[in-house]
């Protein structure tokens, strides 16, 4: 797991993460902002009406989707070099799913939300390419080949070797 919902909670505040996550027919009031706040922190919604719970579950099921979506995307960049699901997560990639959950939820990102995206976008790229390392302790690479058998990731070149070329 890359992001929680209580991580995106701490990274745009209650009231922002409401008005991403609640449903469309549902007000956002400060009651509303606290009740999601709980919610995401893992509260005891038994004080809450049956009506506000509903509203709770769907919101968090809408951030949950999200991260789900999220972590799918990143998973598909790490595949094939890392060992999944990987034993540790490193800050920066939870720092990177939360930003890019927060993207999807948003309707009209703004600029800097639209910078976040594209930055994480190349680091995941530079990371499937094998140019960006995890760094994280714990997190084992992925294994190809079998037994003794070594893998050779390119044919030799026709030119022969060409590490003192200019």
């Amino acid at each position: 797991m890359y992001a929680t919902p209580l991580q995106l909670l701490l990274a745009v505040g209650a009231a922002e993460l409401a008005r991403l996550i609640v449903p469309s027919h549902a007000r956002v009031t400060a009651d509303t902002e606290a009740l999601i706040e709980s919610a995401a922190r893992g509260a005891n919604l038994s004080a809450y009406s049956a009506a506000e719970q509903a509203i709770a579950t769907d919101s968090l099921a809408r951030a949950q989707q999200a991260i789900d979506q999220v972590a799918a995307w990143i998973d598909d960049h790490l595949r094939g070099r890392y060992q999944l699901p990987l034993t540790v997560t490193p800050s920066y990639l939870s720092a990177l799913a939360v930003d890019a959950a927060i993207y999807r939820l948003t309707r009209k990102p703004s600029e800097d939300q639209v910078r976040r995206q594209e930055a994480a976008e190349k680091t995941l790229r530079m990371i499937a390419r094998g140019e960006l390392a995890i760094g994280a302790a714990g997190v084992a690479p992925a294994t190809t080949g079998g037994g003794d058998i070594p893998v050779v990731a390119a044919p030799p070149s026709p030119w022969g070797d060409r590490s003192d070329w200019p």
